[in-house]
């Protein structure tokens, strides 16, 4: 058998260079689905465990309630600029530990992550808000607070700070960013009994993961230059 020409299919097809691996992008889409999601299973099983209605801060989904959800979406969408405003000066700040935090986006994870699709993303984001806040603020924070109305100033403390840690503790990215997932933490925690509404966090934690990630995913694009398509 003869040597294949240059000219052959085999030697001229170029390969393709899409920043989506179907394969590991959809696993990576489907795991962080359920495990976010997962979490406010878990809220909603501890909250039976313990006696803690981990819904008692959301507005109540009945027919004519649809205006009181899309005030708390609205302050949601407010309460999540801070956040991001914070972080986005930081990221200006030339500094080995949060120059770490920009390395991330090159790992294999994170970069199979930011080849989903925005819409994927978003999904991700939305499942993120929902399940960490109905365990950490939901279930947690107002499980150490007990009833709001006769919390002690110490008691409120407390449960907000422990719950900022717990909060933090679970993104042990690097330390810096454990730091700043707590801060992060007491700012939301903060927000939810000063309002007493958890669909204001929910909002606001799904809204900073959705414009980091969807940032994080157009500066990868612009990196990888014209051979990368946007998918």
């Amino acid at each position: 058998m003869s040597a294949p020409h240059p000219n052959d299919d085999q030697e001229t097809r170029l390969p393709d260079a899409p920043p989506r691996v179907p394969g590991d992008a959809d696993e990576v889409f489907r795991n962080a689905i359920l495990i976010e999601l997962g979490l406010g299973f878990v809220a909603l099983f501890l909250g039976w465990l313990t006696g803690v209605d981990v819904r008692r801060w959301l507005p109540e989904l009945a027919p004519g309630q649809a205006w009181p959800i899309l005030v708390a979406s609205g302050w949601g969408l407010l309460a999540a600029l801070p956040m991001i405003v914070v972080v986005e000066a930081l990221q200006r700040i030339d500094w080995a530990p949060l120059r770490e935090l920009h390395e991330l986006d090159r790992s294999p994870l994170v970069a199979t992550l930011l080849s989903l699709r925005p819409m994927e993303l978003i999904a991700i984001s939305i499942a993120a808000g929902v399940g960490e806040e109905l365990l950490v603020r939901g279930w947690l924070m107002a499980w150490w607070i007990g009833p709001l109305e006769s919390a002690t100033p110490v008691r409120l403390a407390v449960a907000l700070i422990g719950s900022a840690l717990v909060f933090g503790l679970m993104h042990p990215v690097t330390p810096i960013y454990v730091v700043l997932a707590t801060l992060m933490g007491i700012y939301l925690g903060w927000v939810v009994i000063w309002t007493e509404n958890l669909l204001i966090a929910i909002v606001a934690h799904a809204a900073y993961d959705a414009v980091q990630l969807l940032d994080s995913r157009r500066r990868r694009l612009a990196e990888s230059g014209p051979a990368v398509s946007d998918p």
